[in-house]
């Protein structure tokens, strides 16, 4: 029953998202693949590999991320700070673990719809998912306690990572349907 109500809300929200239909072809919903709960620590390594390959774009926006974080920062709230971001990080994963990455290879893809397809593959993936989660958070944390400095490395390497997480699980455009 849950899965023909997601169904039906799917195929109401492609209907109310096209135009005429002699205008817009028919949306293709991305096939979601499933992952081994160890293929997170692989995206982190591919991360890795991919900074170091390229490393002066990735540390730039890093340390620029950084700067904005520090920018704010409050030493005596940052026990309070991990918390609310481990809690905003439980809330964020599940519409967003592939959402940009996908925005950014798709063309005709929504932000509301990739965000489906993220929630999607955290219900498909929850394990790895879980893991993915968890690493995000512990290197955010080695990140603020090595007073920021961290965050310069970690932020461009779980984007990278990320980009490995989407291409693993979600099949390519033309794969899809």
């Amino acid at each position: 029953m849950r899965a023909s109500r997601c169904a039906a809300a799917r195929q109401a929200y492609t209907f109310a998202m096209s135009g005429p239909a002699d205008q817009d072809a028919a949306f293709i919903w991305p096939t979601v693949r499933r992952v081994d709960a160890r293929e997170p620590w692989r995206w982190l390594r591919q991360g890795w590999r991919d900074l170091r390959a390229s490393p002066a774009p990735g540390l730039f926006y890093g340390a620029v991320l950084t700067v904005l974080v520090a920018w704010k920062a409050n030493f005596p709230s940052i026990g309070f700070y991990a918390l609310i971001l481990t809690l905003s990080l439980a809330v964020w994963i599940r519409v967003s673990v592939v959402s940009l990455p996908m925005l950014l290879d798709r063309d005709e893809m929504d932000v509301v719809s990739a965000m489906i397809v993220s929630f999607n593959v955290l219900r498909s993936n929850f394990r790895p998912m879980l893991v993915w989660g968890a690493i995000i958070v512990a290197l955010t944390g080695l990140g603020f306690a090595s007073l920021y400095l961290g965050l310069i490395a970690a932020l461009p390497v779980i984007g990278h990572a990320s980009w490995h997480a989407y291409r693993d699980t979600v099949a390519p455009a033309e794969d899809a349907g």
